[in-house]
Order: C-alpha cells, then structure tokens, then sequence
C-alpha cells in the first residue's frame, strides 16, 4: 500500500522543513489532501479482500504505482485495464519527470548554499 498525502498533524510539521523542489514539483491541483479516516477504510477493505495491491483513495496514484510494480496478479480486467493505459502512462510519466527536473532547475537552492559553505 502507498498511502497518499493525509491531512494529520504530522504532514502539516512535514511541510514545515519540505524542500522548496518537492513543494513545487507538482500543480496545486495534484496535491489533494486525504482524510486518514478514508484512507484507513480503503486499506482495511483491501486486506479483507486479500488484494496484492492495496489502492488508496487517489486514483492517480493508485494508476502510477500499479504501472512501477511491474509483475503483480491483477486478475483478467485488471491486466485489461493496465494494457490500455499503459502507452499513455509512458508520456504522463516523461511528463513528470520534466515537471520534477524543472522543479529542481528552477530552485537550484542546494547549489546556493553549497556555494556559501565553499
């Protein structure tokens, strides 16, 4: 299971020493915050099920982490479903790694204060 970003006590002190890159990286309308309440029930609903992927409430993430794990048993409409969206999955994943690389170009504070130390 991946867990998505939830909206604890612990994501919000997160935030506070975040580097600028990983705050950034991604358009505000991709960082969704998730009730833990959801998240613990869609979980607990995966393990009853005895699922080997354990999805979460994001569905973007869900589809992303499917298509990283490779060889997994997914059953017949799941190996469909994977089959279709896998071409796109290769143009959304160049995608993000521009937008994650532009993040990191745009910023460049590690190469500011590694100048300092020198």
């Amino acid at each position: 299971c991946f867990p998505p970003d939830m909206d604890t006590p612990g994501f919000l002190e997160e935030q506070k020493t975040k580097p600028i890159e990983t705050k950034t990286v991604w358009p505000e309308c991709f960082n969704e915050l998730f009730k833990p309440q959801d998240v613990a029930a869609m979980m607990l609903d995966g393990i009853k099920r005895n699922r080997y992927h354990i999805h979460s409430p994001d569905l973007g993430g869900n589809a992303l982490v499917s298509r990283a794990w490779g060889h997994y048993p997914r059953g017949f409409w799941g190996t469909i479903i994977e089959f279709v969206i896998a071409s796109p999955f290769v143009f959304i994943h160049a995608a993000m790694v521009w937008m994650a690389d532009g993040a990191v170009k745009k910023h460049k504070h590690h190469s500011k204060r590694e100048k300092k130390e020198k």
